[in-house]
């Protein structure tokens, strides 16, 4: 009964995302002039920097496949996981059991018998994990080179982070305000 409870909680605060607008480029941006990335290549070295990035004690999902275990395998494990990821990526897929999770109630403070009290959190497998972090690294490595994030971005941009874009919007009140 508590499963249902949550269940009703967390759909209840869920909003789906809104279909996309048109967005059209400026007329200020030749598109032609962009640089484009046609696939994502990535090698057995990176699989490892990933594995290693994992923590050890991270809660593992629905596979049951532990953190330690993978960091222990790693040398073992890189060169499979570098066909299968690369065999997905080519394919467009991804193997159903690995998008699943567990979601598990975490208590945010207050009464504990309120499940709005409660913040969900996804486990999913660690071999998923691995990849995203493969795929974001080459993701953000391709923006950065190609200088095509915007000098505000602080969200997923190494050495920045909420803080940072907090500091930096509150150094830009503090100029408007000496400038009158």
């Amino acid at each position: 009964e508590m499963a249902n409870i949550l269940s009703r909680q967390y759909s209840s605060v869920f909003s789906k995302p809104s279909p996309p607008k048109n967005q059209t480029i400026t007329d200020d941006v030749d598109d032609d002039t962009l640089p484009t990335l046609s696939d994502i290549t990535f090698t057995e070295k990176d699989i490892i920097d990933a594995i290693d990035e994992l923590k050890n004690n991270s809660a593992s999902g629905p596979d049951g496949l532990a953190a330690i275990f993978l960091k222990k395998c790693k040398l073992a494990i890189a060169k499979p996981l570098y066909h299968l990821w690369r065999d997905c990526l080519d394919k467009g897929i991804t193997p159903s059991k690995l998008k699943e999770a567990h979601i598990i109630p975490i208590h945010k403070g207050g009464h504990h018998g309120v499940a709005a009290n409660y913040r969900p959190i996804a486990l999913t497998s660690h071999l998923i994990k691995i990849f995203e972090k493969v795929i974001r690294n080459k993701l953000v490595g391709f923006l950065q080179e190609n200088n095509l994030l915007n000098g505000s971005q602080h969200g997923f941009t190494a050495g920045r982070s909420c803080l940072s874009q907090l500091l930096d919007h509150h150094n830009k009140i503090l100029n408007l305000l000496e400038d009158g």
